[in-house]
């Protein structure tokens, strides 16, 4: 059994909870983006609808960090324009967004309202475009794969509130899986898009490390920043529609949205590089997923990943900890005192503490 089965049995939906509709009525973002254009819908009636779905559920899931219904409310009735003009959504609390609260799942940031959109916040504001209804839930950093940060108190699985929604991108999965809103904006950088996305049914694509237009933004001066960002949805189109967006305002006109004729070379490689066994029902899902792909016309090539897992493993965990040295700095300084179980939790301080004893490694691993 792979180690982290009992993780998935956390997450797994078991049984459909009152948390999650019914699916009667709802409509996907580019759905509603076209109602909206088309003057079927108004983004402010958009807008109340979805904060009426919040307030309804939240209690069940507490997916939002700090909720922005007021300021929502103000920048839907200006009807914004964008490919996802008036589209309403949330923001992932470990990204500013100018006016809200960037706690950061931490206790060390309580009061820390941001002057500015941070470079994700900027694109989907300005350009995409989007009606912030908040920040939704995140671990202390996004540090691990479940969101239950001392701050906030857990997430919950809206199929089945006994459950974990995963993380990092926790509460943006909770909120989009109980249809709150169609999407809304994930990033990942050791599973969390993907993680989320597989415990609570949605879709999410973590786009590949610099590709990700936000993401290459975010590396700039940064080395140990392995994050990238896009989103969680309820529809595969939702999600590749925000990329091809987002890549286009970025000038790189290659990504496109919808249908393509175009055929593909696809590498397919199930077995993890550390050789940790998959649970057959995962493999048999792969194995589906696979033979859909050859059923469409593409071409599948068995693969393996040309990494030493063990190595690999170390590596990562020593950028990870990395990250977390620098957090605890800048919680420290915000906080106004030292790095402590008072201000920041345990696997915070432990991945700081790792680092601090192998910092000499860090130049050869870059």
């Amino acid at each position: 059994m792979s180690v982290f089965a009992p993780f998935f049995s956390a997450c797994a939906p078991a049984e459909v909870s009152n948390a999650t509709p019914d699916g009667a009525g709802f409509v996907d973002g580019v759905r509603t983006a076209q109602l909206i254009a088309n003057g079927e819908l108004t983004s402010l009636e958009a807008t109340e609808a979805a904060i009426s779905r919040a307030e309804a559920v939240n209690d069940k899931i507490n997916a939002i960090a700090t909720p922005g219904f007021d300021a929502a409310r103000e920048r839907a009735a200006t009807a914004p324009e964008g490919a996802f003009g008036g589209v309403p959504t949330f923001i992932k609390d470990l990204a500013d967004w100018k006016g809200l609260q960037s706690l950061m799942g931490s206790r060390a940031f309580v009061g820390n309202i941001a002057a500015e959109d941070g470079p994700l916040s900027n694109v989907w504001r300005d350009q995409l475009g989007v009606v912030t209804l908040g920040k939704s839930t995140s671990p202390e950093m996004g540090l691990i794969s479940s969101t239950e940060p001392l701050v906030t108190g857990p997430t919950r699985n809206p199929w089945n509130l006994d459950r974990i929604p995963g993380g990092s991108s926790g509460g943006a999965a909770a909120l989009t899986a109980a249809r709150v809103v169609p999407f809304a904006h994930a990033s990942d950088g050791g599973g969390s898009i993907r993680i989320p996305a597989a415990c609570c049914g949605l879709f999410g694509l973590k786009p590949s490390h610099l590709a990700s237009p936000i993401g290459r933004d975010n590396q700039e001066g940064n080395p140990v920043n392995i994050s990238v960002d896009l989103a969680v949805s309820n529809t595969v189109r939702d999600s590749a529609a925000l990329f091809a967006a987002t890549a286009r305002q970025q000038g790189q006109d290659q990504f496109v949205s919808g249908p393509a004729t175009r055929r593909l070379r696809i590498g397919y490689a199930p077995m993890p590089a550390t050789d940790s066994p998959l649970d057959a029902s995962v493999l048999d899902e792969l194995n589906r997923t696979a033979e859909l792909c050859r059923a469409l016309g593409h071409d599948v090539i068995d693969y393996r990943i040309p990494l030493d897992g063990p190595e690999f493993l170390d590596r990562f965990l020593l950028y990870w900890s990395a990250g977390a040295a620098q957090f605890a700095q800048d919680a420290s300084a915000f906080a106004g005192q030292p790095p402590s179980p008072e201000i920041l939790e345990p696997w915070t301080l432990g991945l700081a503490q790792n680092f601090l004893s192998r910092a000499t490694e860090m130049e050869a691993t870059i």
